[in-house]
């Protein structure tokens, strides 16, 4: 009767569960990787991906880019349509996403979403006075690479996480 007591205060008990189980394939990066939620990876690839690609589209025809900006900066109706844009994705991942544990890729996923949502806000209440004053004291034409480089990084490091990344199921 002794044993028989024992064995389900084993059975009831979560170490006790876990010895009965025995041994379990390692999860984490001992197994080759981390284990992830699947919208973690799933954001991380698409914001890595996109964002890479944006940049390098960028850094194609640096005059034509450095051109582009204070002229598409310059019109309200633009800045309104890259607002809502931002606010949007910004919005979607936060509201899906709001992880700031986990790992490095959760909390880059998190960040970059805040980040669209906060730039989405700040053009949409920006008058156009602000938003050029901005842009002027960012020397954009000068310091042209070092903008574009740090995306360009972000984006590779969502990359590689997110495809490195073993999703949960």
């Amino acid at each position: 009767m002794h044993a028989l007591a024992h064995s389900r205060f084993l059975r009831n008990d979560w170490v006790g569960r876990a010895i009965l189980r025995g041994p379990q394939e390692p999860k984490g990066i001992a197994a080759g990787g981390s284990s992830m939620k699947p919208l973690s990876v799933f954001l991380g690839r698409l914001l890595g991906l996109f964002t890479i690609i944006t940049v390098c589209w960028l850094l194609a025809d640096r005059q034509a880019t450095v051109s582009m900006i204070p002229v598409l900066l310059g019109d309200r109706a633009a800045i309104i349509v890259l607002a809502i844009l931002s606010l949007g994705a910004g919005l979607a991942v936060v509201l899906a996403h709001n992880i700031w544990s986990g790992g490095l890729l959760p909390i880059l996923v998190t960040a970059v979403g805040w980040l669209l949502l906060i730039r989405g806000v700040l053009f949409l209440f920006l008058s156009y006075r602000e938003i050029s004053r901005i842009l002027e004291f960012m020397q954009f034409g000068t310091f042209f690479y070092v903008y574009l480089a740090i995306p360009l990084l972000l984006g590779v490091c969502l990359t590689y996480l997110g495809f490195t990344a073993h999703a949960n199921r």
